[in-house]
């Protein structure tokens, strides 16, 4: 296996020894991988922030390194000087909309920023996530547009996030502050058969004194529950990075939190997957799940391919998360979204994208076979 194809592989073993705290395993992890690689899906998996904290909390310093180092704290710079103006604009979203009796939800990079979260500081945020019930969606967009946010999408498409998503079509600021996603659950209509909106979270809300001032938030095993779906098929190493400092925290989530994705029917070897490995990390001695394992397995080879094949190899997905059978409840989830309106137009598109779908998906798992040889 060529150092480019290593790059994912390199920063799951990377992330491991940071998460134990093993500054020259995490060493000799990177100079044995590719800067180059290695800093792409650093990136693209959010996790340059735990990476430079890492290296540099655990002395992993090395001259071999230096191009990794510039470059991470090159990221980093850039992170902790948009958070510092995040701060400011979340706290005044945060009382604009308790003013408007919205009462959000802070989730992911907003929670851990009110909160001041480890490192929390050092990865830069795309957009500001909040959880708001269904019933205060109108509120909320008006309280917003008060502060100079607006959608930049027409009612058609502001349809389709509602249809299809899980949070409503993205809020854009006049000036320069963060985009806004306002969720109505923390996963897509029909992808997981748990319910994830506002109410069925309830008892996993806490409110937190925070930079935002007095926010609510999800407790710590609604925050786990999260970052499990979050992370569905490592897609977001940072998710599954985050739940193992949790499970390392309070060992208990990992049994509470089993017990509640028990449940699941939809994507159970996905979610899995992300949970298993994130219990690996904490030290947590788990039980053989040949069916997770070998999702595991596959997504580890999916992670380096091309993008082009990579976001194309949802039946490949389906497969594994079936447990490796053609035909499943996953399978759907593989299959195109439609929607625009046209049913003649959607009858024609459908089998032309489906099977250039199965396509690609095929020639995703041909290329992630050929990394084995």
């Amino acid at each position: 296996m060529n150092s480019a194809v290593a790059g994912f592989p390199s920063l799951v073993r990377a992330m491991g020894a940071i998460v134990r705290g093993d500054g020259e395993a995490l060493r000799e992890i990177l100079i044995a991988a590719e800067p180059g690689a290695v800093l792409h899906q650093a990136v693209r998996h959010k996790c340059t922030g735990p990476l430079l904290a890492g290296i540099s909390s655990l002395g992993a310093r090395d001259p071999q390194l230096r191009v990794l180092l510039t470059d991470l704290r090159a990221h980093g710079r850039v992170a902790v000087l948009q958070n510092f103006a995040v701060e400011r604009q979340l706290a005044a979203i945060v009382a604009a909309l308790n003013d408007a009796g919205a009462e959000p939800v802070l989730l992911k990079g907003a929670a851990r920023l009110h909160r001041g979260a480890r490192n929390a500081q050092w990865n830069a945020l795309c957009d500001l996530d909040l959880m708001i019930r269904q019933e205060h969606a109108e509120v909320t967009i008006a309280a917003l547009a008060q502060l100079g946010y607006s959608q930049r999408c027409d009612a058609a498409e502001a349809g389709r996030y509602r249809r299809l998503h899980h949070h409503l079509a993205p809020l854009i600021h006049s000036g320069d502050w963060k985009p806004v996603e306002l969720h109505l659950a923390l996963a897509p209509p029909q992808s997981l058969s748990l319910r994830t909106d506002r109410e069925a979270l309830a008892p996993y809300l806490e409110i937190v004194e925070g930079t935002a001032g007095r926010a609510r938030c999800l407790n710590e095993l609604g925050t786990a529950l999260h970052l499990a779906i979050h992370g569905i098929g490592l897609d977001r190493l940072y998710d599954v990075v985050q739940l193992a400092l949790l499970f390392g925290e309070q060992p208990q989530l990992y049994a509470e939190l089993g017990r509640l994705l028990a449940a699941e029917r939809i994507q159970s070897i996905a979610l899995r997957a992300g949970v298993r490995l994130a219990a690996r990390y904490a030290r947590f001695q788990v039980p053989a799940e040949a069916e997770v394992q070998a999702y595991l397995n596959w997504a580890m080879r999916r992670e380096d391919l091309p993008d082009s094949l990579r976001s194309r190899a949802q039946f490949v997905d389906a497969w594994y998360g079936n447990g490796r059978r053609i035909f499943g409840p996953a399978t759907r989830l593989a299959l195109p979204h439609f929607g625009a309106g046209w049913p003649l137009a959607d009858a024609v598109l459908a089998p032309v994208r489906t099977i250039g779908r199965i396509a690609s998906s095929l020639s995703a798992a041909a290329c992630a076979t050929r990394m084995l040889l």
